[in-house]
């Protein structure tokens, strides 16, 4: 799992600090698949160590359920940064 996060760090740090092009955009999301393959893998290998055998499928629900809701969150927050920042940017776009 550190892995994983060692390569999170890394995508953030790309993000940061490469210019804003087609091929950088492809690294990132490179990077990003790494960090999202091993974290999602390690994180569902997890569940089953934590329920009993009977509440196996309600616990992978839960850990669902709190991820899409996770997700979903997040997504707002960064679209409406997003449109924020582009306003500032952009005054004519507005």
């Amino acid at each position: 799992m550190i892995l994983g996060y060692g390569a999170f760090l890394f995508t953030a740090i790309l993000i940061l600090l490469l210019p804003a092009n087609g091929f950088n955009a492809l690294l990132v999301a490179v990077f990003y698949g790494v960090y999202f393959g091993i974290i999602e893998t390690v994180q569902r290998a997890l569940v089953p160590g934590y329920v009993d055998s009977k509440l196996r499928g309600t616990a992978y629900g839960v850990y669902y359920l709190t991820v899409g809701s996770a997700f979903f969150v997040s997504n707002a927050v960064v679209g409406s940064l997003w449109n924020t920042s582009a306003r500032h940017q952009h005054p004519s776009t507005a």
